[in-house]
């Protein structure tokens, strides 16, 4: 299901289900095949995002075998320049946002996936996520995460 996506743009809802999600991992079951799983950030809803991963890894016909990675959301240097959508009063970080912002945020959301993903959780490693993906033209002094 979605909604406006002419209105809404990257803000539209979409709803995937446990039937697509295994019929999409069931197409590429390949034993060589490996996920790097996209997990939504900007629009931030770790109870989603939990359930998100939690399915995508169930459907996953070999299951840690097959995921390569978690990632975190993609471009946050984006997040506070995106307009705010005509279909939610919400935008997406407030201006000042930052990337100590967005280590503190990253780093809860990974606590909480690690903590609820049950594949994340029983596998016992800690290096399933790759982070900090940004735009090409992203600010190197507003981004740097080594101060």
């Amino acid at each position: 299901m979605t909604g406006n996506g002419e209105k809404c743009r990257l803000h539209t809802n979409v709803t995937l289900g446990k039937p697509w999600l295994e019929k999409t991992f069931g197409h590429l079951n390949a034993s060589f095949t490996r996920y790097t799983l996209d997990i939504p950030f900007a629009r931030l809803n770790k109870t989603n995002g939990i359930a998100f991963a939690s399915a995508c890894t169930q459907a996953m016909p070999n299951k840690a075998r097959q995921l390569a990675a978690v990632e975190i959301g993609n471009e946050p240097n984006f997040y506070t320049h995106f307009p705010p959508p005509t279909c939610s009063p919400d935008t997406d970080r407030p201006r000042g946002w930052d990337a100590l912002d967005y280590s503190k945020e990253w780093t809860t959301y990974a606590k909480n996936l690690t903590n609820r993903v049950e594949l994340l959780k029983q596998s016992g490693r800690n290096d399933w996520f790759q982070a900090l993906g940004l735009a090409s033209s992203f600010a190197r002094d507003q981004w740097n995460l080594y101060v």
